[in-house]
């Protein structure tokens, strides 16, 4: 089977509905390079737990070196796009990672495919930040990225559309799909109806970290919870007048 490599930061947990179907792929051989600490207080999945010495021999681990919280660089990874046999790479599409950088072009000149994944342009680049991430991102034979807008930068900044594809970031689709036919059946109930009335609900999608600022929406729930339940004390009030009136 043809060989193709990948090379990410971690093996987070939520990356794992996406990688499981290229783990067990019986028409690919998939290898798998990252580090097995922690990165940015995301943890990494314990592979013990998860899968048999046979997906196991599969993983190789890297080190990572990070400075000011952002990696830089990965160990071993230019060595193995230089010897290794294989067919094509798919490397994190993050411009900050120079070994990357290296990697591919090599990996590009040896005649193999290269593909980048991840958010491709954010809109707010200027300058030479966006020169820079202009041309990694004009290395890979295409990209895959997480977002419909991600997509439409790149083309409007002259990428292919042909070669630049939109796969969501870690959609694990065949769990999402069951629980969502089972909420259509009516077998999952909805657990967020408030006092049997309906009201808005919101749903966070991301890491747990400090960045996502979850605590503005947590605030936001409260300050909600305490205008549902203000409204309600009002209208007990008035229904208590009435009956007092009457």
């Amino acid at each position: 089977m043809k060989k193709i490599l990948v090379i990410h930061n971690i093996f987070p947990v939520y990356i794992k509905g996406f990688w499981d179907p290229l783990i067990y792929s019986n028409k690919l051989d998939f290898e798998f390079y990252f580090t097995t600490k922690d990165f940015k207080g995301i943890k990494g999945i314990k592979i013990n737990e998860h899968y048999k010495n046979k997906e196991q021999k599969k993983f190789h681990y890297v080190k990572n070196y990070v400075f000011n919280g952002i990696l830089f660089w990965q160990s071993g990874i230019i060595k193995t796009c230089v010897f290794k046999k294989y067919e094509g790479v798919i490397f994190l599409g993050e411009a900050n990672i120079i070994s990357t950088w290296i990697a591919s072009v090599i990996a590009r000149i040896r005649g193999k495919k290269v593909i980048f994944r991840g958010h491709g342009l954010y809109g707010n680049e200027k300058g030479i930040k966006l020169f820079l991430r202009k041309m990694f991102y004009k290395i890979p034979s295409e990209n895959l990225i997480y977002s419909e807008g991600a997509k439409k930068r790149l083309i409007e900044k002259g990428f292919s559309e042909n070669k630049t594809h939109v796969i969501y970031n870690s959609l694990q689709y065949t769990y999402q799909k069951e629980l969502f036919d089972k909420f259509q059946n009516g077998k999952i109930k909805k657990d967020w109806d408030f006092f049997g009335t309906n009201h808005p609900v919101l749903f966070f999608l991301g890491r747990l970290t400090k960045e996502k600022k979850i605590d503005l929406l947590v605030k936001l729930i409260g300050q909600y919870l305490i205008l549902v339940l203000l409204h309600y004390l009002f209208q007990s009030m008035i229904l208590f007048q009435s009956t007092v009136y009457i």
